[in-house]
């Protein structure tokens, strides 16, 4: 029965897909929202100049027809004619300009730090834009997928909290209704240039427990649900009605640490080292991750440019640990406190309290505080107050994750470490400067050498101590044909119905 109700019964006629998600999307403004959540919602309502495919390997055409580079820092784009926005709002250069300028205002708390060589987009006809850049950026097409537009004269007229409440795309599915905690509704847009999707609407359901996601799965009230427990996988390929998809991961798990004004002994990078000796990570793995996970030795994926296979993740070595505390003047060990919520990786709650017990065992103390997910974001996510820190004011260690959306570590270095770094507690003029240096390298041979020499720093100084690369996982009706992305997201474009 689960599987003839799907989740298009409730649709009354119409083809529709609801998706069982962790936690609440951050609201519906591309400038501003994006993570684990909220990817799913801004890639449905809105698009870009140029799309980067599921398994971030390929970038093919979306709102720019074609183009061409003029010069080392110029890009012309040739925009599609004829489009308008979910508002009727008509789509042209104007349009690419004004969201460019959006994106980057420097009065504004923006999602911008993948974007600090473009120096303008400008509109210099109708349907044609130029990109220029201020020093060449590696990647450049796929690091551009990730600019979406807004229509200019509906979103000058709202505030930026109505903007998020209401948005406005020209994405294939245009927004119906969301409040925070609700259901997150859209239905496809006649309009789309690729043509309507197959799928009539698309509902994004916030269902923070993992056993009410799967038991809504197997009663066959959702049709995909992100982050299912690891425990609970064997049971879902089981069911006839339904069954696991997986993808290797893009979202990297870590240790954060305050730098500006944090706990003391996590200022010296032997404490740092004992940490990373501290805890086992095929462990955590084995026991929490059902087997899914990669071990990490820096924040460089495997498939990112440049990345060094030399380096081995940490060993376990509590021995190790011991020596480094005492090197380092902690014989006694210290005690700490470590943040997380329940949503920011799969099995957040279990995967800190393991991390924590490890710790204690070599005598860091560890004491986890867990708090809802936005409070986690408010307090290390783009917290404009990062400056002018008191001690104490932020708990000292969080565990944290980022998922850098190109195979490329700029993302991933200017956000968390670098000093303007959405997310960067750290603050190290030097690395500021290499950091430049790697993300506006236009020579692929002296890139390489800057990202090895990169890896070798972040190897010795764990600024962050890195767990593990974590696997996307879904459970699926059987009704769907649907494949899981590297990307993480789930896109009614990509969905069928058998």
């Amino acid at each position: 029965m689960a599987l003839a109700l799907g989740g298009f019964a409730a649709a009354q006629g119409q083809r529709e897909v609801v998706v069982g998600l962790a936690g609440d999307p951050p609201g519906g403004d591309p400038h501003k929202a994006r993570g684990a959540q909220g990817g799913h919602i801004l890639f449905n309502l809105h698009a870009g100049l140029v799309e980067l495919s599921g398994d971030m390997e390929r970038v093919s055409p979306m709102l720019a027809s074609s183009w061409e580079q003029l010069d080392a820092l110029t890009w012309r784009f040739q925009l599609r004619e004829g489009l308008a926005f979910h508002n009727g709002e008509p789509f042209n250069a104007a349009a690419v300009e004004y969201s460019f300028k959006r994106l980057m205002d420097p009065d504004a708390v923006r999602l911008n730090s993948d974007f600090p060589n473009f120096e303008a987009v400008e509109a210099v006809e109708d349907y044609v834009v130029e990109v220029r850049l201020k020093a060449p950026v590696p990647s450049f097409l796929a690091v551009l997928a990730g600019f979406l537009v807004v229509p200019p004269q509906y979103t000058s007229s709202v505030s930026e909290e109505q903007y998020a409440l209401n948005p406005v795309g020209i994405g294939p599915y245009k927004f119906v209704s969301w409040q925070p905690g609700q259901p997150f509704v859209m239905e496809a847009f006649d309009g789309y240039w690729a043509g309507r999707p197959a799928v009539d609407r698309l509902v994004f359901r916030p269902i923070p427990e993992a056993s009410t996601r799967l038991a809504e799965l197997l009663a066959g009230t959702v049709d995909i649900i992100a982050a299912p427990n690891y425990d609970d996988l064997k049971q879902i390929d089981g069911n006839a009605a339904t069954r696991v998809e997986a993808a290797p991961g893009r979202r990297t798990v870590f240790l954060n640490m305050d730098h500006i004004a944090g706990l003391e002994p996590l200022q010296d990078a032997r404490v740092r080292q004992a940490i990373a000796h501290a805890v086992d990570r095929q462990l955590l793995i084995d026991t929490l991750l059902g087997g899914y996970g990669e071990p990490l030795a820096t924040l460089w994926r495997s498939d990112m440019f440049g990345y060094d296979p030399t380096l081995e993740p940490y060993a376990y070595d509590p021995d190790e640990s011991a020596r480094l505390l005492s090197e380092a003047g902690y014989p006694d060990g210290f005690a700490v406190r470590m943040l997380t919520s329940e949503i920011v990786i799969n099995k957040g709650l279990e995967v800190a309290e393991a991390v924590a017990s490890m710790l204690t065992d070599v005598g860091i103390v560890t004491e986890v505080v867990v708090v809802p997910d936005q409070v986690r974001r408010n307090m290390y996510i783009a917290n404009v107050n990062r400056d002018n820190l008191q001690p104490g004011e932020v708990e000292p260690m969080w565990l944290a994750n980022w998922g850098a959306g190109i195979p490329d570590a700029t993302s991933a270095l200017l956000g968390l470490l670098h000093t303007s770094g959405t997310s960067s507690f750290t603050r190290i003029p030097e690395l500021d400067a290499r950091i430049d240096a790697f993300a506006s390298e236009g020579d692929d041979a002296v890139r390489l050498g800057m990202a090895h020499d990169l890896q070798d720093y972040l190897y010795a100084e764990m600024l962050q101590v890195p767990l593990f690369l974590q696997a996307n996982l879904y459970g699926v009706n059987e009704r769907l044909d649907w494949s899981a992305r590297k990307d993480e997201y789930v896109l009614g474009m990509d969905i069928s119905i058998r």
